[in-house]
């Protein structure tokens, strides 16, 4: 038997003997007083039994439970650096909660120049956009919707000349 119930057993036993010397030598216990002794020892081994639960594991590195989920034989053995792009990822608090099925973290341990910034709500005068902004940096929102260029087919240059002329305004 281990430690941890042989005190806990000890515990219960000296309880049910001061109770029994509180109560007298008549034996008679009321049912309210049955039911919180009963319900004591219920608790008292519920938690008992949440001590001995062995935790699931994580990774140190990918933090995915470990062994089964881990991927960190899938990642690079080194970070990718893009020496003309940073990434910028803004992240919904909801997504950043559930960090154990979110992909934003592995982004980190594969790219080098990678920012997270966790929101609800960003606009152009948010502090990491508007540094992006201030420091001359192009802007590229990545967002999955029905009308989405496919980055196979974009060219910088097309779109560079389309946000040029729509800032201009009509011509006569």
């Amino acid at each position: 038997m281990t430690q941890m119930p042989t005190m806990l057993l000890f515990g219960v036993v000296l309880f049910l003997f001061l109770l029994c010397c509180i109560i007298g030598s008549n034996g008679y216990q009321p049912a309210h007083l049955r039911n919180k002794i009963a319900s004591s020892i219920a608790k008292g081994e519920r938690r008992a039994n949440l001590r001995n639960v062995v935790r699931r594991e994580y990774c140190k590195k990918c933090d995915r439970p470990f062994p089964v989920q881990c991927i960190c034989d899938c990642l690079p053995p080194e970070r990718i650096t893009l020496p003309t792009t940073d990434v910028l990822i803004l992240q919904h608090p909801a997504e950043f909660r559930r960090r154990h099925i979110s992909t934003v973290p592995l982004i980190k341990l594969v790219l080098d120049n990678v920012q997270i910034h966790v929101g609800r709500y960003f606009d152009l005068k948010a502090p990491p956009i508007a540094e992006a902004i201030s420091n001359g940096h192009r802007l590229l929102l990545l967002y999955p919707g029905e009308d989405a260029i496919d980055l196979d087919k974009y060219d910088i240059t097309e779109t560079t000349t389309r946000s040029t002329n729509k800032s201009s305004g009509p011509s006569s």
